[in-house]
């Protein structure tokens, strides 16, 4: 089981600061954030399921982008942080 901990409004919209959610790579805790919590993974992804521009998804703090995108494995001492679009000034 992968630890995923959500930030902002993802928090609101799950009812929760982190889950637990078992899959083998980014791409299958997303698939699995799909049939859990639905409107979190509205939130996160598009219809394709990519994530949308400006959300940050972070495996153990590096970003996905830097690692091997959504077909980044993980494992059981992984954490997944997600993050959503954040403005400030």
């Amino acid at each position: 089981m992968v630890l995923v901990q959500l930030f902002a409004t993802y928090r609101d919209i799950a009812g929760t600061k982190e889950m637990r959610l078992g899959a083998a790579s980014v791409c299958g805790v997303l698939a699995s954030l799909r049939e859990s919590v639905p409107a979190l993974y509205a939130e996160l992804c598009t219809p394709d399921g990519t994530p949308r521009p400006l959300v940050r998804v972070l495996v153990n703090g590096r970003h996905i982008e830097f690692l091997s995108g959504l077909e980044t494995p993980v494992g059981e001492k992984d954490t997944i942080a997600l993050f959503p679009p954040l403005a400030g000034g």
